[in-house]
């Protein structure tokens, strides 16, 4: 039985969701292009597996990374000098077309959403939980109220401001028993209710302590009351709204989805103008894209390309840990009657598995 690997996820210093949400701190070492200079880009919260052409002559000028600034950090006031320039990310995954963000079931369809929406708290560069639509948060003493204080002055792409009724109206909906989304169910078996005892508190109340709750928060990603009340439920399947760097612009399934930056971002705006997310499923497609200076940025390298791609002038691959897995389930027809039940048995096939073998010729090291 087949699951999500452990492997190796590439990607390069301008990941779409490094390349293109620029939102302030220390800039990241960068790719050296070997013809055209590419364009300027910052980076947001979660790398993905993701690899980048040469910069080809006449492309815009692609990009420097920078990571997003641990949340305590206020929004910089700098003039702001405008996004400009394009970027094509290349995307393997069919379910990466959803626009709702509520209705995600995994990690894949994120590509699209993680750019439009955002959390109380993003994942930050080293894997730790920084701030990002709360300023700060708390956790009572019995682990049953968790109290976020929100961030002042942010607003959605449709000009909406974000306050506490925005933050309880999508908890509410997200953890609705009719929603398909995994967190949102298990969250919902968590909570007891959630309250907003002012315009930038909300208090998440639980039945029971838990303290992974971070970990589902990453997952609730704000939605505008006011924007659904006027256009009804259904409207983000088709025109999402959010206050991430990036808003929607159009969408052609099977195709492409095309966002551009939101220049009213709370923190400092995207420096690429217009970000083009084209889905191929092909992973062989996708590196010939590559190599031939069509993508920009490629999502799902094959494990077999690493070694030819890391000669190529220009292209640069980021290693990072995915958490995913293999997993092999053993006599569950007749349990009964299974050697298995001998933990000598199972002691001796855990001692003959050459892990570093099945490593290197499975994930190529």
């Amino acid at each position: 039985m087949t699951a999500n690997p452990f492997q190796r996820f590439l990607g390069l210093t301008a990941l779409l969701a490094l390349a293109a949400s620029a939102c302030g701190g220390a800039a990241a070492p960068t790719a050296t292009p070997t013809k055209a200079p590419a364009a300027a880009s910052t980076a947001a919260a979660t790398p993905r597996p993701a690899a980048t052409a040469p910069a080809t002559p006449g492309a815009a000028p692609a990009a420097t990374a920078t990571p997003r600034p641990p949340a305590a950090l206020t929004p910089t006031a700098a003039p702001r000098a405008g996004a400009k320039g394009s970027i094509v990310f290349v995307i393997g995954t069919r379910g990466s077309e959803v626009l709702d963000a509520h209705d995600e079931r995994g990690g894949n369809e994120r590509p699209v959403t993680r750019e439009i929406y955002e959390s109380l708290g993003g994942a930050g560069m080293e894997r730790k939980i920084v701030p990002q639509l709360a300023e700060s948060w708390e956790v009572s003493a019995d682990g049953l109220a968790w109290t976020w204080h929100l961030r002042k002055g942010v607003k959605f792409h449709s000009g909406d401001p974000f306050d506490a009724q925005d933050a309880k109206f999508t908890v509410e909906r997200i953890t609705q028993p009719a929603r398909i989304h995994p967190q949102g169910s298990a969250l919902g078996q968590l909570l007891d209710r959630v309250d907003a005892p002012d315009q930038y508190t909300v208090v998440w109340r639980l039945k029971r302590p838990f303290m992974q709750m971070l970990n589902h928060e990453l997952w609730v990603t704000h939605v505008s009351k006011r924007y659904l009340e006027r256009s009804g439920d259904e409207i983000l399947r088709t025109k999402p709204v959010g206050t991430g760097p990036f808003k929607f612009v159009s969408q052609v399934k099977g195709e492409f989805t095309e966002l551009e930056a939101f220049e009213e971002h709370y923190m400092t705006p995207p420096t690429v103008k217009k970000v083009t997310l084209r889905l191929v499923p092909e992973d062989f497609t996708r590196v010939a894209m590559l190599r031939t200076g069509e993508a920009d940025i490629v999502m799902g390298i094959p494990g077999s390309q690493i070694a030819a791609l890391e000669k190529i002038p220009g292209i640069q691959l980021i290693e990072d840990i995915g958490g995913r897995y293999h997993l092999s389930v053993l006599d569950v027809l007749h349990p009964e009657a299974s050697p298995l039940k001998d933990v000598r048995v199972r002691e001796a096939i855990s001692l003959a598995l050459d892990r570093k073998a099945m490593v290197d010729a499975i994930y190529f090291g």
